[in-house]
C-alpha cells in the first residue's frame, strides 16, 4: 500500500482552479460584452450625422467592425464558458458526407 493524501489533494487543487477559471471566464465575457452594444449605437448615431469628412467616415467604419469583431470575440468566449459549465449541449445529427458544409456552427449547440 502507498499513501496517496498529497496527490488527492493536489487533484482537488487543480479541479478548484479549474472551477474557478471557469467561473472567471464566463464572469469576463459577460463583463466585456456590456459596454460593446452602447459603443456601436453611438457610432451608428455618429454615422447618420451629415458633414462628416472621409477621415471621420473611415475611422467610424474602422470602430464599428472593430466593436463587431470584439462582439463575435466574446460571444465566442461566450459559448466556450456555457460548453464548459455544462450549459448547452451539442445536437447530434446525421449529414451526409458529400453535402456541403455551410451550416452555421452556432445551429449544432443548444
Amino acid at each position: 500500500m502507498s499513501d496517496i493524501t498529497q496527490r488527492k489533494q493536489a487533484e482537488e487543487k487543480l479541479a478548484e482552479l479549474d472551477r474557478r477559471k471557469d467561473q472567471f471566464l464566463a464572469m469576463l465575457s459577460h463583463e466585456l460584452r456590456n459596454p460593446l452594444a452602447p459603443i456601436l449605437n453611438a457610432v451608428q448615431l455618429l454615422q447618420l450625422q451629415k458633414g462628416q469628412n472621409s477621415v471621420q467616415q473611415k475611422a467610424l467604419a474602422i470602430i464599428e467592425r472593430q466593436v463587431g469583431q470584439l462582439t463575435h470575440l466574446v460571444g465566442d468566449l461566450l459559448e466556450v464558458s456555457r460548453a464548459i459549465t455544462g450549459r448547452i449541449q451539442l445536437c447530434q445529427e446525421q449529414l451526409a458526407v458529400n453535402s456541403t458544409w455551410n451550416v452555421p456552427w452556432r445551429r449544432l449547440v443548444r
